[in-house]
């Protein structure tokens, strides 16, 4: 890194397919990115959750706003994380978490990672931007 390449850390709160948020923010990462800085981590928070949910159906015309964060993190090797707590309280489960709680599957997108809080602050330690997406 070098001493004009700043990391950022995103942070999105709203719900997509609601809210234009999930959106913005991966737009900003892409220009992000594309301007030669890095993303240290996108955190999502409180309805962000659904970002990550892998049963997201829309219609054909419409976004997919999950494939398109799964397709750019896998692309640029982004760390993804969805706040567990957040995720849990609103049914996002990953296979460990749904095992846990007694329910028959998951429905967590495998890009995405389930984390506390705590990796997000340590992400924001690290970053010298953190930017907030929500409604």
């Amino acid at each position: 890194m070098n001493k004009q390449q700043k990391k950022f850390v995103l942070l999105v709160g709203a719900a997509p397919y609601t809210n234009q948020a999930a959106d913005s923010a991966l737009e900003f990462a892409k220009a992000v990115i594309q301007a030669g800085h890095l993303i240290e981590q996108v955190f999502f928070y409180f309805d962000g959750v659904y970002v990550a949910t892998a049963y997201a159906s829309p219609e054909q015309s419409e976004r997919k706003i999950t494939k398109a964060w799964s397709a750019f993190a896998r692309q640029y090797k982004l760390e993804l994380v969805v706040c567990s707590n957040s995720a849990l309280k609103r049914g996002i489960l990953d296979q460990t978490h749904a095992q846990k709680v007694g329910q028959s599957g998951c429905n967590f997108d495998t890009t995405f990672t389930l984390a506390g809080l705590g990796q997000f602050v340590e992400a924001t330690t690290k970053a010298d931007r953190l930017i907030t997406f929500s409604a």
